[in-house]
This record gives C-alpha cells, sequence and structure tokens, in this order.
C-alpha cells in the first residue's frame, strides 16, 4: 500500500476512534445528511460536542457541510475512498445507540 494511503487510514482510524465522532459518521451514514442540533439530539450530547467533532470530521475529509440559509448540513465525503469503503463494511439498517 502506498505511504500516502497509510498515513490516509492512520487518520481515519485516530478521527472514528472517538465514540462521538464514531456515533457522529454512523449517524451521516443512516440519515445522509443533518444539522448540528438533531446531531446532538440523536447521541444526546451537547451541541457545542457536536459541533467540536463535525469540525474534526470535516478537516479530516470524512464529512462535508454546505450551508442552506442559516443552517449547515453535515453529510459524508462520498468522494473519499475511505468513506465508500467504511459505509460498504457497516450494516446501515442498525440503529445508533445512544451508549
Amino acid at each position: 500500500m502506498k505511504t500516502r494511503k497509510n498515513r490516509e487510514l492512520v487518520l481515519v482510524f485516530k478521527t472514528l476512534g472517538d465514540i462521538n465522532r464514531y456515533r457522529i459518521f454512523r449517524s451521516l451514514i443512516e440519515k445522509k445528511h443533518m444539522v448540528v442540533s438533531n446531531i446532538a439530539k440523536t447521541l444526546s450530547i451537547s451541541m457545542p460536542l457536536s459541533s467540536q467533532h463535525l469540525k474534526i470530521l470535516t478537516l479530516s475529509g470524512l464529512v462535508n457541510k454546505k450551508k442552506h440559509g442559516r443552517s449547515v448540513y453535515y453529510f459524508l465525503n462520498l468522494d473519499n475512498w475511505s468513506v465508500r469503503s467504511i459505509i460498504k463494511v457497516f450494516p446501515i439498517n442498525k440503529k445508533v445507540s445512544n451508549k
């Protein structure tokens, strides 16, 4: 495997190694796009914590965001090969738990 891909994989594992970021990622697989308030409510975490984790997911290239009016929608970066690979592994029909 190429060195660049190795670095990308390490970044993906580090990013998703946090349980809340993993749960956000899983939620975005199931819901396609979400705003911070929905993510916070779904995962029973605060909006500032949700925003912090979404920033990390965005900086890592796993998640994109798009502003629509006053709302910012977050969605998976399907142009990222690692995101597409991870989606193939997760069963989409299982709900993300609050634990």
